[in-house]
């Protein structure tokens, strides 16, 4: 295909005319616009403006855009390390009430895969302490075509490769050579139509938003727009799971922007790009008077962090990262964050990538950073 800037051009044009504006990163579109110049057997740019500019091919292009791939148990490593967070919070966070809400958003849901695998790890892991506790999920996708598809929750034996048996066989029945999600899960999800770049949405104080290898096809601008508004929607707590694929959020990118003189999101694992929107203070002092007392506490500017990961990050992020690292559990000295993270593996068996092990270790007293 011969380089046509002048057509490329127009195209973007007549895109924008149409509503779509700057909203797609650059590939994204690209990316759209060969995959239907192969499927037309357009052989130039000026082939396919001309049949862009009838509706019902625009349609189908705009539509082709919008669907995210995706497929059950996606990323499982994700929903396995995101488990041990969510057990923390929902212990330590959640007021401990006769019932309590988790309200949780599958934003750009596709075909109901990632929502219903959502929804099926939740009841087993929690299954003995679903009297306690309402689980909503909110699934919405841009295309009426697909969200028709999640709501059936009817889908081929194609499936049985990416769904694991234990679940197939529990949360699953076979109907005509399909497989049928099972009422008990249809139940914990709502589908319904939003596009992500409105200007309101229905619902807000949400535990947990999922948006995964969504915000890769967006322009950063919108990028940065997305990640505060569910900065806005989310509970303070609460989560946000992007896709491994997704842009790191981070100042440095001007992704992840400050709202005040504290960081956006906690980032609890980058590999697996979960991020925990700051506790208040309420949440704060009473998981606070749980221990002894602080666990990390960095004496350059008064934060207090509960994982080694955490306080390594901030280290690495601040202007707090040039000092001496004491280790209060022998007072061993440390002149950089590598050698505390080891001593602390090695000498008290305490593993950085091992949240739960920080948390309820009550032999921990305090490890400060001295000047």
């Amino acid at each position: 295909m011969y380089p046509d800037p002048e057509n490329v051009v127009l195209i973007k044009r007549h895109l924008k005319s149409k509503g779509f504006g700057d909203v797609y990163s650059e590939s994204s579109l690209m990316n759209g616009l060969h995959s239907r110049m192969a499927r037309k057997r357009c052989l130039t740019y000026k082939d396919y403006l001309d049949l862009l500019r009838d509706e019902e091919e625009f349609n189908v292009f705009s539509n082709n855009l919008s669907i995210n791939v995706t497929s059950f148990f996606r990323d499982l490593f994700v929903f396995e390390s995101f488990l041990e967070f969510l057990k923390i919070y929902m212990t330590e966070i959640i007021d401990r009430k006769e019932l309590s809400d988790i309200e949780i958003w599958s934003a750009g849901c596709a075909n109901g895969s990632e929502p219903y695998t959502i929804a099926m790890i939740l009841h087993k892991a929690f299954e003995h302490q679903l009297s306690r506790y309402n689980i909503k999920i909110y699934a919405t996708d841009v295309n009426n075509d697909i969200l028709s598809i999640a709501n059936s929750g009817v889908y081929s034996q194609t499936l049985e490769k990416d769904v694991p048996h234990s679940y197939l066989d529990k949360f699953f029945h076979q109907s005509n050579s399909k497989f049928v999600i099972s009422d008990k899960i249809r139940k914990m999800v709502t589908f319904t139509y939003l596009d992500l770049l409105s200007d309101s949405f229905p619902f807000n104080e949400l535990d947990i938003i999922f948006c995964r290898y969504v915000l890769m096809y967006f322009q950063k601008s919108h990028q940065k727009k997305l990640i505060k508004r569910y900065y806005e929607l989310l509970k303070p707590g609460g989560f946000l799971i992007l896709g491994t694929t997704d842009p790191i959020p981070s100042s440095e990118q001007n992704i992840f922007i400050q709202l005040s003189d504290h960081d956006l999101f906690i980032p609890l694992s980058n590999k697996d790009r979960i991020y925990q929107k700051p506790l208040s203070q309420e949440q704060r002092e009473r998981i606070l008077a749980s221990f002894p007392e602080e666990i990390f506490f960095c004496e350059w500017c008064g934060k207090h962090f509960y994982t080694v990961k955490m306080l390594n990050y901030h280290l690495k992020q601040s202007s707090c990262r040039k000092g001496v690292l004491h280790c209060y559990i022998c007072g061993n000295t440390h002149y950089s964050r590598t050698g505390l993270v080891a001593h602390l593996k090695y000498s008290h068996y305490i593993d950085q990538n091992d949240p739960m092990s920080l948390v309820f270790n009550r032999n921990i007293r305090k490890t400060r950073l001295s000047k």
